[in-house]
């Protein structure tokens, strides 16, 4: 089951999606790994400065998840929270991009494949990006 909302509100832009999914494998009839039942995600985005500054809120959310691990290991449900302001032609043919990628440092971790010793692998915490770019 999935739903997907989109909307615009005063130049105020906002998204929600929500997908349920239960994922099993045919001949045993396990879960499959790594596919979680529950994901989600919202975003908003809010114009600034005469719409040349744009400040995005995105929130995602996905939820426990099974592991390669035989006797059955389940990774924790995670809310993560990234925060970008985005200017365009503040200075003519520029663009800049501020980055806060993982907000809250939220700690979560993605399961691995078989190929690797470990059943799961710890992602990043708070994380920052700056990116400016040349229009040509």
């Amino acid at each position: 089951i999935e739903l997907d909302l989109k909307g615009r509100w005063k130049g105020i832009e906002g998204k929600f999606g929500y997908n349920f999914q239960k994922s099993e494998d045919r001949d045993t009839d396990k879960e499959l790994i790594n596919s979680p039942k529950n994901l989600g995600n919202l975003g908003i985005s809010i114009p600034l400065l005469q719409e040349k500054i744009c400040l995005t809120t995105e929130v995602q959310y996905i939820g426990e998840r099974l592991t390669v691990r035989e006797e059955e290991e389940w990774l924790d449900p995670y809310l993560r929270t990234n925060l970008i302001l985005f200017g365009s032609n503040i200075v003519p043919n520029m663009e800049i991009t501020a980055k806060i990628n993982n907000l809250f440092n939220e700690s979560y971790a993605d399961p691995c494949s078989t190929e690797h010793r470990q059943t799961k692998i710890p992602q990043d915490r708070r994380n920052f990006l700056l990116k400016i770019g040349r229009k040509f």
